[in-house]
C-alpha cells in the first residue's frame, strides 16, 4: 500500500507539470484596465504562482493549486484557495495559453513564451 501510494504521488506530480518552468503570456482580452501580461511561474508541487502585471507594476499575484478533478491532458485547471480565481492552462501543439477567471475580472491571453527553466 506504501508503495501505491508513493507511485501514485509521483504519478500526480509530473501529470501536474507542463513544465518546470516560468511563462510570461501577453493579454489579448482583458477587464483589469492597464493589464499587459501574466506571468505563470510553476512551483514544482502542485500549483502556480500567476502574477498580473500592467504599467511596470504587480496587479494581481495568486498562488493557486491544481485541480486534477477538472483538469486533462490539454487543459489544466488551477484554483486559489479561497476559490475565487481560477486559472485554465491549454496545451497546444505549438505552446500554451491562459486564461484567468475571478470574480472581479477576466482575462484571456495568447501564446505564452517560456522566460525560464
Amino acid at each position: 500500500m506504501k508503495a501505491f501510494g508513493l507511485m501514485a504521488g509521483i504519478l500526480f506530480a509530473t501529470s501536474t507539470s507542463f513544465a518546470a518552468a516560468a511563462y510570461r503570456c501577453q493579454i489579448t482580452k482583458s477587464d483589469l484596465v492597464t493589464a499587459e501580461t501574466v506571468t505563470l511561474i510553476e512551483d514544482c508541487k502542485d500549483g502556480l504562482t500567476m502574477k498580473i502585471t500592467g504599467a511596470g507594476e504587480t496587479l494581481v499575484s495568486k498562488e493557486v493549486k491544481y485541480d486534477w478533478r477538472h483538469s486533462d491532458e490539454n487543459v489544466k485547471l488551477f484554483k486559489s484557495a479561497d476559490r475565487k480565481t481560477l486559472v485554465y492552462v491549454q496545451k497546444h501543439n505549438v505552446g500554451l495559453t491562459a486564461e484567468v477567471h475571478d470574480v472581479n475580472y477576466m482575462i484571456r491571453t495568447n501564446y505564452c513564451q517560456q522566460i525560464a527553466w
